[in-house]
């Protein structure tokens, strides 16, 4: 049986760590990045369609429902209402932010996110 050589051990210690700064790097972005995106998607998405309300909302009691018959909102558009800001958000903080104001200059108090997918939210 014959040894490994130093320059083996070497090339074979720096292919590890090159791994595993590859794994690091991408477990995290998940960690730091992605999965946190993920927990307030489903918490907001989730709560929207089950209930029409998040725990928020449910504090303040307010609710979200769709505008053609006031029943809770879709699961669709639950995502939608997600959605949008975030990607707004993603965008810069400006339009994030026009989002949500949008419902200051509007009649029925719909962001456009509301008007996207065609939600009122009114009191409980």
């Amino acid at each position: 049986m014959q040894l490994a050589t130093p320059g083996g051990r070497l090339g074979a210690r720096i292919i590890d760590i090159v791994i595993g700064v590859v794994l690091f790097f991408v477990v995290g972005v998940i960690d730091a990045t992605l999965l946190p995106i993920l927990v307030g998607a489903a918490y907001e998405v989730c709560f929207v369609a089950l209930k029409g309300q998040t725990p928020g909302k449910m504090a303040t009691n307010i609710k979200i429902i769709r505008a053609d018959n006031g029943g809770l909102p879709s699961w669709g558009s639950a995502v939608g209402r997600w959605v949008i800001p975030s990607i707004a958000y993603i965008v810069m903080v400006i339009p994030g932010l026009l989002v949500h104001a949008s419902l200051l200059w509007d009649d029925r108090r719909q962001g456009w996110h509301d008007k996207a997918v065609k939600t009122l939210v009114v009191k409980a």
